[in-house]
């Protein structure tokens, strides 16, 4: 990657144990395939100024997320540039990267997102680091007319550090004078849960009454609907193996139609699903339940109001206050991610407060998710291979990739043949012919 530049402008190419060498902002290299570097971009930036963007949908979210690099040095001849050293745009060190780090923006009600700012680093960040990030970006994102609601991040223990490390600093998050909402990507939250249960049974109370949900009903009833009945269409064994990273496959098996199936065959005569099974049914339509009300449009939806848009008088606060109360009293392998659903069933009880009290009747939960930043990365993973050795994603392919993406106007709109998120529909806010 290319250098990150000194205040002046001008290249710095030597490599420290950790030197800082600029305030955050990257200027871009001309006539490069790096054109956009890391750090948080003043290009793009500066872009974003100069475009005219309803009021509305200057509110936005900010999300940021990793994707996996192979450990990999290259030369690029015609910068004479060393890339795959840790880089953050204002700072390098010899550590060799393993893990690109991408910050984007995405509008709330407007039909955009817009990468702004990636670093290359050995995982995890620190957490002074991912601070100096947000806050550089919270400050630019002001300064280009846009209006920062909320953060996304998963729940990754150094995520939860760095967002306990800023409620410290001021009890709320207030960036450049404005308070954001940090969530926790309920996808990924569900992801946690799914693969829990996978792993072990998992406990939760009903009503008072404790119940105990298992993995295996699961696998059994999926064998008996492909004997019997092939009712769960969607379901294939990928979406029964013990571990997973499929968003949308888990949002399939966690879900009140194999939720339904469970109900209907568990304990009948002569069907090997025993009666318990009907307790895992439970769970399945509660997650179910819970992720409807965090994933809903702006398109109402009369048979599945949780699926629509949250309102004043809508369902959504009355399913998260009976969730928290689920949630407190469940027990499971790696428990931890229980306290944090309960952060992100309070942190979108916030964002209803706050976009009350800024005069909007109506929001989509689903502009609260990482699922935009992670069709990106599903993209720049099937253009690099990801299989053999010489194909895996590197800290040159990122940057190629990452800058090719802002070239072409559809790259926004593409999917990857396997996709682990459903589509976003959403567009670049920002193409290479705004930088030119």
């Amino acid at each position: 990657m290319e250098d990150a530049l000194d205040s002046d402008g001008t290249s710095n190419s030597s490599i420290t144990d950790e030197e800082d060498v600029s305030p955050g902002l990257t200027q871009p290299i001309l006539n490069s395939r790096h054109f956009i570097t890391p750090g948080v971009s003043k290009l793009i930036f500066d872009a974003i100024k100069k475009k005219s963007i309803p009021l509305q949908e200057r509110l936005c979210v900010l999300l940021f997320n990793e994707i996996d690099l192979a450990l990999h040095l290259d030369y690029l001849t015609k910068e004479d540039y060393i890339i795959g050293f840790e880089d953050t745009g204002w700072s390098r060190n010899k550590n060799v990267a393993d893990t690109a780090l991408v910050f984007m923006l995405r509008s709330i009600y407007g039909n955009w997102k817009q990468p702004v700012a990636f670093a290359f680093h050995d995982s995890p960040l620190n957490q002074k680091t991912l601070v100096r990030f947000i806050k550089t970006i919270a400050k630019e994102t002001k300064n280009a007319g846009l209006n920062l609601i909320a953060m996304i991040c998963t729940h990754a223990d150094h995520n939860v550090e760095t967002v306990d490390m800023l409620l410290e600093e001021s009890k709320s998050v207030v960036l450049e004078g404005q308070e954001v909402v940090p969530i926790f990507d309920p996808s990924s939250l569900l992801l946690s849960t799914r693969n829990a249960l996978s792993e072990a049974p998992l406990t939760f109370k009903k009503d008072g009454v404790l119940k105990t949900a298992k993995w295996e009903h699961l696998v059994k009833a999926h064998e008996i609907d492909r004997e019997l009945s092939n009712c769960l269409t969607k379901i294939t064994k990928s979406h029964l193996a013990p571990d997973s990273l499929s968003f949308t496959k888990c949002i399939q098996t966690l879900s009140g139609t194999f939720a339904g199936f469970l109900s209907t065959v568990a304990g009948k005569t002569g069907a090997t699903l025993p009666p318990a099974a009907t307790e895992t049914a439970e769970l399945l339509f509660f997650l179910d339940r819970v992720f409807d009300s965090l994933n809903g449009t702006m398109a109402e939806n009369a048979e599945k109001p949780l699926r629509g848009p949250i309102r004043a008088t809508s369902p959504h606060s009355k399913i998260w206050s009976e969730a928290k109360e689920t949630f407190k009293d469940m027990d499971g392998k790696g428990g931890s991610w229980f306290g944090k659903w309960l952060r992100t069933l309070d942190a979108f009880e916030a964002i209803k407060s706050k976009m009350l009290a800024l005069g909007y009747e109506a929001f989509p939960a689903r502009s609260f998710h990482l699922e935009p930043l992670q069709n990106c990365f599903d993209l720049i993973n099937e253009q690099a291979g990801n299989t053999p050795m010489e194909n895996r994603l590197t800290c040159k392919k990122f940057s190629i990739f990452y800058n090719r993406a802002l070239k072409a106007k559809d790259m926004a709109a593409c999917r990857a043949t396997e996709p682990i998120c459903e589509p976003d529909g959403l567009k670049f806010l920002v193409t290479i012919e705004d930088l030119s």
